[in-house]
């Protein structure tokens, strides 16, 4: 980890710890405090976004050879890395939490009617390991992004999900996802192994040499 990214780390440490440690006063005084602690939560949320640029880069181990390493990159690597370029920062951070927050209010009102959602886990049968990621479904387009429409609201509004084979079509396999209540990743557990028991799969892929 960089001393740089470190440093954004501690500023933003000591900078929550005032804003949830900030002692009370007088009617001036509590003013004088709002005020403040707006300004370090913007501060907060400022560096929060340029330590996710920082460590964009740090994590996938690429430093100061991205983008001059972009054609060694996967191409849903490189498309990550070149869509989230300059787009990340105090006005997306906010979207995007204020986006999570409705997601999760939506799902808790799901699960107030109902104790499990089941989806397919791809829009698609499978698609050839070495890429590139399909863009068109049943005859329409959906662009690359579609692959993950089903499975990636759950890293969002985070509540516990899992994939389990669900037979096949023309001999490509197809995936089920449960979703469940926050908390509950031990029920998912015993019915993803509940079907295996049942409906065992197999743990190669069919026709692999091995």
């Amino acid at each position: 980890m960089s001393t740089a990214t470190i440093r954004n780390i501690a500023i933003i440490l000591v900078l929550a710890a005032i804003v949830a440690f900030a002692p009370g006063g007088g009617q001036g005084a509590d003013l004088i405090s709002q005020v403040l602690s707006a300004v370090f939560t913007a501060v907060i949320i400022l560096l929060l976004g340029r330590l996710y640029l920082q460590f964009r880069t740090e994590i996938y181990g690429l430093g100061d050879r991205w983008p001059a390493c972009a054609d060694d990159l996967t191409p849903e690597m490189r498309h990550g890395l070149e869509r989230t370029a300059g787009l990340y920062g105090a006005e997306a951070r906010g979207k995007i939490e204020r986006r999570r927050m409705e997601l999760n209010e939506a799902m808790a009102r799901i699960f107030d009617e109902v104790d499990l959602v089941v989806t397919a886990s791809n829009p698609d049968v499978a698609f050839a390991a070495e890429g590139p990621l399909p863009s068109t479904f049943g005859g329409v387009e959906g662009g690359m992004g579609n692959n993950g429409r089903l499975t990636f609201p759950a890293n969002l509004y985070g509540c516990p999900a899992i994939s389990v084979p669900a037979g096949e079509l023309d001999g490509l396999p197809i995936g089920l996802q449960i979703v469940g209540r926050h908390f509950t990743e031990p029920l998912l557990l015993d019915l993803a192994l509940s079907m295996e028991r049942t409906r065992p799969w197999p743990l190669v892929a069919p026709g692999s040499p091995i």
